[in-house]
């Protein structure tokens, strides 16, 4: 317990691969430092309440964290990378890891943050900032138990990704974007209870959200403002959902397709001039849909 590592290499494909390997190893400290082209920085972590902080500038520089072990716990996470092509992939791994905080910050072009939760995890936290163009965020939980975890996107630029997948319930999504024909896809399965409020702001900016396989209960919120914005939302066999989609400005479009869902409320506002609204269903029943539109 409560050792230190620190590492810093300058140059091109460099590795600093440091590990902790047994579940009691707690309160340890690992610092990464890198600069130049094709870097790895690849902890892998047990235990609880450890630190690792990794800084990369260069290009095609990656960072790969694991928390694996049972339990995992309170660890912290943090990676910073500044240039092109760079790669952030922490991963929890273990069963029982709960309340890790994964922040990855980027800023460049076509830099990819693309963490995972992958086994029965609760509470972790996610926070992933982009500046910049062509980056991707990647945030995905995998099983249908891990529950009450937290993932903030912020991404501000021109045709940047937000493309969260979901399981398990009482998760919240928030995606903020703005800048210029940027996309957030969010995906939903099997997960009930969960809140994702996304915000656009600028143009030719897309939202598509997908409630699939008896997801129920969740809440959905999409704002966007500026000109030429999409909100694409489909359900498949999901119930008892709230939906509201707000759009300001001009030639907005809201795309609503329902199958085999019953019982969601859908409420769509639109303020500005030339948008448009339309709502699909198929073998759905009892839905209360409301489009308000107001302008030219």
């Amino acid at each position: 317990n409560k050792n230190r590592i620190i590492i810093a290499q300058r140059g091109t494909k460099n590795d600093a691969d440091p590990d902790i390997f047994t579940d009691n190893s707690n309160e340890n400290e690992i610092y990464i430092a890198q600069k130049g082209y094709m870097n790895d920085a690849d902890p892998d972590l047990r235990g609880g309440q450890n630190t690792v902080i990794i800084s990369q500038k260069g290009s095609k520089n990656d960072a790969d964290p694991d928390i694996s072990g049972n339990p995992s716990y309170k660890n912290l996470f943090v990676v910073s990378q500044r240039g092109y092509k760079n790669d952030a992939d922490p991963d929890i791994l273990g069963g029982d890891s709960d309340r890790n905080a994964i922040f990855i910050a980027q800023r460049g072009t076509k830099n990819d943050a693309d963490p995972d939760i992958f086994s029965d995890s609760n509470k972790n936290r996610i926070i992933i900032a982009q500046r910049g163009t062509k980056n991707d965020a990647d945030p995905d939980i995998f099983t249908d138990n891990s529950n009450e975890n937290e993932i903030y996107i912020a991404q501000k630029g021109y045709m940047n990704d937000a493309d969260p997948d979901l399981r398990g319930g009482r998760n919240t999504v928030i995606i903020s974007q703005k800048g210029f024909k940027n996309i957030s896809e969010t995906f939903i399965t099997k997960g009930d209870k969960n809140a994702i409020f996304i915000a656009q702001r600028g143009s030719k900016n897309d939202t598509d959200v997908y409630l699939e396989n008896d997801s129920d209960k969740n809440t959905i919120g999409i704002s966007q403002v500026g000109s030429d914005n999409i909100a694409d939302v489909n359900y498949d066999e999901s119930n008892k959902n709230v939906l509201t989609i707000s759009q300001k400005g001009r030639a907005h479009q809201s795309e609503i397709n329902l199958m085999m869902s019953s019982l969601n409320s859908i409420n769509v506002l639109q303020m500005g001039a030339e948008h448009f609204s339309n709502v699909s269903m198929t073998n759905a029943k009892m839905n209360s849909i409301n489009v308000l539109q107001s302008g030219n």
